[in-house]
């Protein structure tokens, strides 16, 4: 069907009385009466424009609502726009998603290297072992639960939004776990030393 048609019937509709017209009343393009009003007269019903009873024509509130704002092909290019603003929230995701994996991977593969470093002065002091293991398994746990929180596709702006506030929350885990690396090979290092001495 032609939007342009359905363009030009949905204001004539409007501007009728009642918001109102007889089905033998529709227009086409240049305002003249068709001569073959059934497939237009149903194709307002289908897209819940009109209700039709009998030969009439009577907008509904959807019809109402897209007369009042522009009318039909207006409403057709923000259902576009809906859409690409959808499509481009799921590219930025997806691109956020990538880079949260990227950084977990790189988190989890240097405390990994951190423990393999360290695996001699491990030894000397269970307890940094332990913190190792500890942020290790955290690591671990988060990155799964993230993966998990991932292969959720957000449908709202709301979980676009907490999308974000995970992925600041990692890089504040991200940072913390850097100074925790850090002030363990201090402890590590000094330990080393005393045990030199």
């Amino acid at each position: 069907m032609n939007n342009k048609l359905i363009d030009v019937n949905l204001r004539y509709i409007f501007e009728s009385d009642n918001c109102s017209v007889l089905r033998y009343s529709l227009i086409d393009e240049n305002r003249k009466v068709l001569s073959d009003s059934k497939e237009i007269f149903k194709t307002l019903s289908n897209e819940g424009l009109t209700t039709n009873k009998e030969a009439r024509c009577t907008l509904t509130k959807l019809g109402i609502d897209i007369s009042e704002k522009g009318g039909w092909i207006k409403h057709l290019e923000l259902e576009d726009l809906k859409t690409q603003d959808l499509n481009e929230k799921s590219e930025l995701k997806e691109k956020y998603e990538k880079e949260l994996r990227r950084l977990n991977i790189k988190l989890a593969q240097s405390n990994l290297d951190s423990n393999i470093e360290n695996s001699e002065t491990r030894k000397i002091t269970n307890r940094n072992s332990n913190i190792g293991v500890g942020i290790g398994i955290i690591t671990l746990i988060a990155l799964c639960v993230q993966i998990w929180v991932n292969n959720k596709v957000p449908k709202t702006e709301l979980q676009v939004e907490e999308l974000m506030g995970i992925l600041e929350r990692q890089d504040t885990l991200e940072s913390k776990l850097d100074s925790i690396i850090f002030v363990n090979q201090e402890v590590i290092q000094d330990t080393i030393h005393k045990s030199d001495n």
